[in-house]
């Protein structure tokens, strides 16, 4: 019989917002429809269930050419099942029947009964298959004792049992053909009994729900032809119920399902061949379904490299439970209808496993073949998505899931990370629960996310496919046994007291009724991806309980290269929060290779994984430079209907703070890091320096993600995190920019003077408007300096504090306004190192603020000045203003002799410490051509020097223009002692004493260098990545002596090469040029000079 509905069907999304108005009388003018118009259409009965009588001869010639492939997996199969009868036919006895779970019997029959329909030759599988469903057919029930509430397996085996009916029917006498279609319509209606008193007849969008609805389908189709009034019934209710789910599942944009790929592909088994049925015979149609457009990316973005493993986020194995294959070809065929879904079913058949934990179940392997084989369109050319062989970031924003790198070959330069932030039950489903738009939802008693998992923020990581990092997969909702984060102490900690994790965790199932689990909910803030570097990030603090008083658990991936994954967690808590500890957790499935403690240079713990000596490695640490050891732990969890075994890294912090941020770094055997710390902190966020191969990278990102001004100001662009590396800045979500030939564009200047704006209240602010180009600000090292001016006595107009800035080669002034009820504190700890007037305003107004002197509010400041303060006030003790203010002259002269090295009385410039930093960074070119410029220039300014001044202090640009010259001889190697160096720098008039702090760390401190040395100041601290010992250092470092009475300009010109000589005219107008622009005044027309101008 063929069944059709009335041309108004519900599969429509207009049409099913007019069924919501009115539900009952929906259904009633419905089922008064379906009883009408349902007719007997043909005589030949079965099979009618996904073809007819007429199209089996073109299914078997089908199977030996177009078909081939599919038709050698279904033989494989059934040859599998008859040589092994003990365990793959349902036994004997009806009590072995329903001592276990036993889908198996349900999923292998049908492609059993459709290879027998291919080969009617083959009597062997035909006697087979009747012995198998002569079984099934003579037990009194299909259910399990032991799961008396659970109809899961008997849906199974209704489906199955019926699909085969119809794929037997013209090969079975009469007898069987009665037998077995009472025993097809006694389960149904036993289905259908239940479907009025189970959850999963009202929990939409769930594994239950879909596989019984689909078995009480099917039995209705085919029991339904003598029996046609009862069967309209079931009919109408499961299409009642899936067209529901069709239409919920139109609001999930992205293809997803909540329950993860495993259990997902569960779900899609049955909701593609539900698509296929209803169209088939009741002219529902649902191919323009928003997630069956997009349901293709649910299988291709989740693969790992290899097209094995999938993501394991909430109850999950490996990869699959069912398919994907068939849910592959029928998007292909129905929805896609470009190859890319023969193209992914191709390559999973291809690549799968024929042993170990990632093989497909017995019970559940064979399930799909006959739907593959029916659907498989061979006229459709497979075909992989565009782009592909090119690692992509995919973000599911209805899950909460970003994936990258997914769908590619296994090989070392693929490399896979997810990220999971989302709302329970995703998007829709959470916002139709909380908004109620549609009266026929009952809230969360429509639903049923208890297969997800407490994981929000939860990450994996595989370099070059080796899983890394990754999730526990099926087992006890337990915060631990997830990549997140756990607190303590809690006051509603429900099990491993006294850490709580997320919200509904703690049983075999996650408890989503429970208090505030209904509202638990992550958020993807932010995923990017510029070339092959990826960031995303996360808000998860509404997943865990208001009774802990967090305000933010914000965790921050970076993808920097294939091989390094840093991970940063930002928490911050209330006051009056009772958790002091915040704990995290790393985990690996893969019992070959275990964590084992490691420890980065010397400094920070972590662990490692060692893969036939390739080895992956993590450390991390806290805002205070904390770096706890790990407890490295495994476990076995209930999974399904097993064990499963896991091993983690476990690592826990104390939260002394507001405030606390922890960093890890991940990275994988061919890269190597050798430098990892936090260069800022700041309210609104942090900096990190990373050298990676021997390059430094400074990543910068917001936290106060929320507010916009809060991200230009501390990023200069409205984002959320930019990466600074070499000459140019990955600004995610905008993309990469390299050095502009217009400084004025420059985006390095740009961030400085966001600097500046941070550290004060600005009034008025002006750049100089002549700025030099790129060629020679290349040249100047990082250095950044505030020199404050304020005089004794103001005016009304004079509002402010003068500022004065050298922000790489230009001078910026700004207007400071004096705002004691803000920012005083603060404000004034810089005014007490460097500027004396300032100070004694403040003694003057009988302040009591006391003060840390290594502070000093340089950390808002750029890497190389920060790093320098940072170390050398780290050992001083805090002192009152008044003793402040009486070591002012001391202090200012230390900090100036460090950062100039200069002898005043003399008028004698040199470079400082700091420019040590610049050592190697430059390029050679342009180094030796702006030298060559500079010192041109120099020659005219000759009695140019750096005064101190009471008022102010700061570094004379042609300070920064003499570290080029000593940049070049460190990163060349002719470097020598104290005593060599003064006597090439300045001649043999100069003695050692002028340059003390040099002679020191030359001296004192001998270590092997390298390009990438990692300095410390006052102590020189050298990265020993040479193997050189102390002993061989001025071996290894080739001494430059000056011969006598030769001019040193003239020594450094000898060494510039024949090629710079073009450029040299034009470069010494650019110093001129930027000698010009530091005597710009702050209004038109004005020229005044800054107070440090000589």
């Amino acid at each position: 019989m063929n069944c059709s509905f009335a041309k108004e069907s519900v599969s429509n999304y207009s049409d099913w917002v007019t069924f919501i108005e009115n539900v009952d009388q929906y259904e009633k003018q419905q089922l008064e429809g379906l009883s009408a118009e349902q007719k007997l259409k043909r005589t030949v009965l079965h099979p009618s269930l996904y073809f007819d009588a007429q199209d089996v001869q073109a299914l078997r010639q089908k199977a030996r050419t177009s078909h081939l492939h599919l038709f050698r997996a279904i033989r494989s199969a059934v040859m599998v099942m008859l040589s092994n009868p003990l365990y793959y036919l349902p036994p004997p006895k009806h009590i072995d029947f329903a001592a276990k779970w036993n889908e198996i019997y349900g999923n292998n029959l049908p492609p059993l009964a459709f290879y027998c329909l291919l080969c009617p030759e083959d009597k062997a599988a035909f006697d087979f298959a009747l012995e198998y469903m002569d079984r099934m057919a003579g037990y009194k029930n299909w259910l399990v004792e032991n799961a008396p509430g659970d109809e899961v397996p008997l849906g199974h085996s209704l489906t199955g049992f019926a699909t085969a009916f119809d794929f037997l029917y013209n090969s079975l006498g009469n007898e069987r053909r009665q037998k077995y279609l009472e025993k097809i319509w006694s389960v149904s209606e036993e289905m259908y009994e239940y479907s009025k008193v189970r959850s999963w007849g009202k929990q939409l969008l769930h594994n239950h729900q879909t596989t019984n609805m689909l078995a009480l389908l099917i039995g209705a189709l085919v029991a339904g032809v003598d029996k046609g009034s009862q069967a309209n019934i079931w009919k109408h209710t499961v299409v009642d119920v899936m067209e529901k789910t069709m239409f919920l599942l139109n609001h999930i944009v992205d293809g997803s399902l909540d329950e993860g790929v495993a259990y997902g592909s569960y779900t899609a088994k049955s909701v593609t061949q539900y698509v296929f049925l209803a169209q088939r015979h009741f002219g529902i149609n649902n191919l323009e379904n928003n997630w069956l457009k997009m349901h293709f990316w649910f299988y291709y973005a989740t693969l790992l490299p290899g097209f094995q493993r999938t993501v394991g986020v909430a109850d999950s194995n490996y990869n699959w439970f069912y398919g994907p294959e068939s849910q592959l070809v029928f998007l292909d065929k129905f929805i896609m209808k470009n190859g890319a879904g023969n193209w992914l079913a191709q390559q999973i058949r291809k690549h799968r496993p024929k042993d170990g934990p990632m093989v497909p179940s017995t019970a559940q392997r064979w399930s799909t073949l006959h739907t593959e084989f029916i659907w498989y369109a061979a006229e459709i050319t497979p075909q992989p998505p565009p782009d592909y062989a090119t690692a992509k970031m995919h973000v599911f924003p209805n899950w909460g899931v970003v994936t990258y790198g997914a769908g590619l070959p296994n090989s070392q330069a693929n490399t896979f990370v997810s990220f999971k932030s989302g709302k329970l039950g995703g998007r829709a489903v959470y916002d139709i629960v909380h908004f109620q738009p549609y009266r026929w939802i009952d809230g969360w008693r429509s639903f049923n996310p208890g297969h997800e998992h407490p994981d929000q923020n939860s990450f994996t990581f595989a370099p070059n496919g080796q899983v890394f990092v990754s999730e526990a997969l099926y087992g006890p909702k337990l915060s631990h046994l997830n990549n997140v984060l756990v607190f303590a102490p809690s006051p509603t900690s429900q099990c491993n007291q006294p850490w709580e994790g997320q919200l509904g965790e703690c049983a075999q199932w996650l408890k989503w009724i429970g208090d505030e689990v209904g509202d638990s909910a992550g958020e993807i803030i932010t995923a990017s991806q510029a070339g092959d570097m990826m960031f995303v990030s996360g808000e998860a603090v509404s997943a865990y309980t208001s009774a802990m008083k967090l305000k933010s658990v914000y965790r921050i991936l970076l993808l920097l290269n294939s091989q390094t994954l840093l991970v940063v967690d930002h928490i911050e808590k209330e006051e009056d929060s009772p958790v002091n500890s915040v704990s995290a957790f790393f985990h690996n499935l893969d019992i070959d290779f275990k964590y084992i403690p490691y420890k980065f240079k010397n400094k920070y713990n972590g662990a490692m994984m060692d893969v036939w000596d390739a080895h992956y490695k993590m450390f991390w640490f806290d805002h205070h430079g904390n770096s706890p050891i790990a407890r490295i732990q495994e476990a076995e969890q209930a999974a399904e209907f097993k064990k499963r075994w896991t091993q983690f890294v476990n690592v826990t912090f104390p939260m002394k703070n507001m405030l606390t941020r922890i960093v890890y770094l991940f990275y994988g055997p061919y890269v190597n890091v050798s430098n990892c710390r936090l260069m800022d902190n700041a309210k609104s966020g942090f900096q990190i320096s990373l050298s990676v191969n021997n390059t430094e990278n400074t990543i910068s990102v917001v936290t106060e993600y929320q507010n916009l001004k809060a991200r230009f100001d501390y990023l200069g662009f409205g984002g959320f995190a930019k990466v600074v590396h070499e000459n140019k800045v990955t600004k995610f979500g905008l993309g990469t920019e390299f050095v502009k030939k217009d400084m004025k564009n420059n985006r390095d200047l740009q961030s400085r003077i966001e600097q500046i704006k941070r550290l004060f209240p600005i009034r008025s602010f002006r750049v100089a408007e002549e700025l030099p180009p790129p060629s020679s600000a290349l040249l100047l090292p990082l250095l950044f300096s505030v020199a404050i001016y304020c005089p004794r006595e103001k005016t009304k107009e004079q509002q402010g504090d003068s500022v004065w800035c050298i922000v790489g080669s230009s001078v910026i002034h700004a207007e400071v306004n004096v705002q004691f009820s803000l920012l005083l504190k603060e404000r004034y700890k810089i005014l007490l190192g460097i500027n004396g007037k300032s100070s004694d305003l403040l003694i003057q107004r009988k302040q009591s603020f006391r003060i840390t002197l290594k502070w000093l509010q340089y950390k808002h400041l750029d890497p190389l000045t920060q790093n320098f303060f940072t170390v050398y006030f780290e050992n001083e003790e805090e002192r009152n203003v008044s003793a402040a203010y009486k070591t002012r002259t001391k202090l200012e002269n230390e900090v100036l002799v460090l950062l100039l090295s200069c002898k005043r009385e003399k008028g004698i410039r040199m470079m400082s410490q700091l420019s040590l930093l610049a050592g190697g960074r430059l390029e050679a070119d342009e180094l030796l051509k702006g030298i060559k410029a500079i010192l041109e220039e120099q020659l005219k300014a000759q009695r140019t020097a750096v005064r101190i001044h009471r008022q102010s202090s700061s570094v004379s640009l042609h300070v920064v223009d003499e570290a080029l010259t000593y940049s070049r001889f460190l990163s060349s190697g002719k470097l020598g002692t104290g005593d060599q160096l003064s006597e090439f720098y300045f001649g043999k008039s100069s003695s050692s004493s002028t340059i003390p702090l040099i002679s020191n760390i030359i001296d004192g401190k001998q270590r092997s260098l390298s390009n990438t040395a990692e300095v410390n100041f006052p102590n020189i601290k050298l990265d020993e990545t040479t193997g050189q010992t102390d002993s061989k250092f001025c071996e290894k470092l080739a001494i430059h002596r000056n011969p006598a009475g030769t001019p040193r300009e003239k020594i450094v010109l000898q060494q510039l090469p024949a090629t710079a000589s073009g450029r040299w005219d034009e470069l010494a107008s650019t110093a001129r040029v930027r000698l010009a622009a530091t005597t710009r005044g702050d209004t038109p027309g004005e020229r005044r000079r800054p107070p440090w101008w000589c």
